[in-house]
């Protein structure tokens, strides 16, 4: 019953994205903590055909305006607040614009595509809308545009994984033998494109169509692979490797240790 009501719940808030008449692929952003409504929207952003980015709950007012200008975000959905930060009071540092707006047209000369901005609280605060009203406002119509939209290929179809490939190299790009250690590599569909706008570390870590995780792991001989840390986080000591997963675990033979990190 949990599970039905969940997914109700993420039909509806979809249904009320896609209301918002945004094209396929535009960016929404959540800035939020751990709330029932983060887990809703991660799953309704995806059915609505929206690509969601999630902004760090500590970002200061001028961190929360490059992001949503660096990413192109069109719709945000805030908490009301969070610890010490008021995050609609911060918009309004921003976007001073907002207080005189319509909801879902905003027009600020600081953040020029952020048109919507969905407050997760009982009351709307101007130029907002709540979460919840949101949600209640989606039509028939709009239903139908979002099962449209979700009805398309899905993520756990045999197909998303085709054409897939790990390896584990060495320094120099080199596979290295079974059970040592190495950098995990992947290929294939499912790796991302690249950096949003960052050219230059995407060429760090991706070469040759390869995505460079930075994990540091090992390959069984059935090709089970297990994660022991990052890469850069090795100590090379005397020309030999030392990795922090072997001091910690020799840490935590003694008695008197109850954690190490």
């Amino acid at each position: 019953m949990q599970h039905l009501h969940h997914n109700v719940k993420i039909h509806q808030f979809a249904a009320g994205l896609v209301s918002l008449q945004l094209p396929v692929g535009s960016k929404i952003g959540i800035v939020a903590p751990n709330l029932y409504e983060w887990a809703v929207t991660m799953f309704a952003a995806a059915k609505a055909g929206l690509v969601l980015v999630n902004v760090n709950t500590a970002y200061q007012v001028s961190e929360l305006e490059f992001c949503l200008n660096h990413v192109k975000c069109a719709a945000l959905i805030v908490a009301e607040k969070f610890a010490r930060q008021d995050f609609y009071q911060m918009l309004l540092q921003i976007a001073p614009e907002l207080e005189r707006s319509a909801m879902g047209q905003l027009k600020s000369a600081r953040l020029p595509l952020l048109k919507h901005v969905i407050l997760i609280g009982e009351t709307s605060k101007p130029g907002t809308v709540t979460y919840d009203d949101l949600m209640e406002s989606a039509t028939a119509e709009h239903h139908a545009a979002m099962h449209a939209i979700s009805s398309k290929l899905q993520f756990d179809e045999a197909i998303n994984i085709q054409f897939t490939s790990v390896k584990i190299v060495d320094a120099e790009d080199r596979i290295v033998p079974v059970n040592q250690r190495g950098e995990l590599c992947a290929r294939g569909y499912l790796v991302f494109m690249g950096y949003f706008k960052e050219e230059g570390k995407t060429r760090e870590v991706v070469r040759y169509n390869w995505y460079h995780t930075g994990d540091e792991a090992r390959m069984s001989e059935d090709g089970r692979l297990t994660i022991s840390g990052r890469i850069k986080d090795m100590i090379i000591r005397g020309g030999e490797n030392v990795y922090p997963v072997e001091i910690e675990d020799f840490l935590y033979t003694h008695p008197d240790v109850l954690e190490v990190q």
